[in-house]
């Protein structure tokens, strides 16, 4: 069989596009909507479609090849990807609403597709997730239903430190949805790496917002995304991460002219002499350069903690500014 007949596309389904994506510029996502079969998507960085078809996860072979194909194969067409999802037979809702993931093998596939099914299974007592589930403030009450189903190439894992030696664990799911949180102690190594373990091993099966979960805590909204904030892999990273930052606060506040140079960028935010638009955009380099210093949330020292928050909620404030104006 001709490897490339498996391809949906064809010249029919051809989009214009301002630049043709470089050679390399090609990775694979597989959707799961269910059962054996699967959906293999040749995407661009750019999320344009060059090639669609459908196997099923316990034929490797074939997957293998398709692959292959698409690692070398000529690039005629290209669709987005919003309406490359309603070529196949499952249409743009089915799509929409199926787990995919960004694979760089075929043999990836069938250990992915037993991911989805030990995720489903977390709440059956079973299961070895099951008595770690106490410990998500994700109750039924809070669940929410997203529209689509959130990109597992997005999943996220944060770690919020608090001011106390607590720590808060966020599984991030995308932009608009978390799939985990919890609060534990920073020295309880071993069930932190259970969570943290948990997130890697399993994709999501339940939705929430970070706000509705935040309010089963001692924090408030406000007091949580003032801590300072962390992704990590692995259980091992978080008392280093939380070490680094701290000496980073260190060195930087060895500086005599830090404070200064900290009052220098509040005086420069508080000046504002044109529109939102204006006004953002000859302030959004200064204001990513404060973003990147979220370690001196870390600072020993309540004075920097309280000037850094004061320019991180005026940068945020022009912001919000910027992009009411901008709509």
């Amino acid at each position: 069989m001709d490897i490339s007949e498996l391809n949906l596309m064809n010249e029919k389904h051809a989009e214009r596009m301002l630049s043709v994506p470089r050679e390399d510029d090609r990775r694979i996502e597989v959707f799961f909507p269910g059962g054996e079969e699967i959906v293999i998507f040749g995407i661009t960085s750019r999320s344009y479609v060059f090639w669609i078809s459908e196997t099923r996860a316990d034929d490797p072979e074939t997957n293998r090849r398709i692959f292959a194909h698409i690692a070398q194969m000529e690039r005629k067409y290209y669709l987005h990807r919003g309406q490359a999802v309603g070529l196949s037979k499952y249409g743009y809702d089915g799509m929409m609403h199926c787990y995919s993931a960004m694979l760089t093998s075929a043999d990836e596939i069938l250990p992915f597709q037993q991911k989805i099914g030990r995720s489903r299974q977390i709440h059956a007592p079973e299961s070895p997730y099951f008595d770690l589930m106490q410990y998500n403030l994700l109750a039924p009450e809070d669940a929410v239903i997203p529209s689509y189903c959130p990109r597992t190439r997005d999943y996220r894992i944060r770690v919020y430190y608090a001011n106390s030696d607590e720590i808060i664990i966020e599984g991030f799911a995308d932009n608009n949805f978390i799939r985990w949180l919890s609060v534990t102690s920073i020295r309880n190594t071993e069930l932190n790496r259970r969570i943290i373990d948990f997130l890697n091993e399993t994709v999501a099966v339940e939705y929430s917002h970070f706000h509705l979960l935040i309010r089963h805590t001692e924090y408030t909204y406000d007091e949580a995304k003032s801590f300072y904030c962390a992704e990590v892999q692995s259980a091992d990273e978080i008392i280093p991460v939380l070490e680094q930052a701290k000496a980073r606060c260190r060195a930087c506040e060895a500086d005599g002219k830090f404070m200064q140079q900290l009052q220098a960028y509040r005086k420069k935010l508080a000046v504002i002499r044109s529109g939102p638009i204006e006004n953002y955009q000859r302030k959004q380099a200064l204001i990513e350069r404060i973003r990147s210093c979220g370690f001196l949330r870390c600072s020993e020292n309540p004075a920097v903690r309280e000037l850094y928050d004061t320019l991180i909620r005026m940068g945020s404030e022009q912001y919000n500014a910027y992009m009411t104006e901008a709509h």
